[in-house]
């Protein structure tokens, strides 16, 4: 079985989604199977956008007062701090990306 990267799931993803085919009739065309693909369309939909603020500890908002954040999860020396309001689906895609960023 071939493995595929985080990046080359996403590319097919997009591709056979422009292509106008079949899962069925894309996945056949390029060697690959229909529940692999399906299954990546199905990561691919999950991930979200959503609000990134970059910040150092000094730095504040506009009206001088940081919003605190619910909780704080460190992967490898990354510290991602969630806020309110945030998804459980927003809190797998950041850590996902997290790790696919550290490989």
């Amino acid at each position: 079985m071939k493995h595929y990267s985080p990046e080359q799931r996403r590319q097919y993803v997009d591709q056979w989604r422009a292509s106008g085919l079949s899962a069925q009739v894309f996945a056949k065309q390029n060697g690959m199977a229909m529940s692999s693909l399906s299954k990546w369309s199905r990561d691919r939909k999950r991930e979200a956008f959503m609000p990134v603020i970059v910040c150092n500890d000094a730095s504040s908002s506009a009206t001088g007062a940081s919003p605190s954040p619910i909780a704080e999860i460190v992967i490898d020396g990354l510290s991602l701090r969630l806020f309110a309001g945030i998804t459980s689906d927003n809190v797998v895609a950041l850590i996902k990306a997290a790790r696919e960023s550290r490989t």
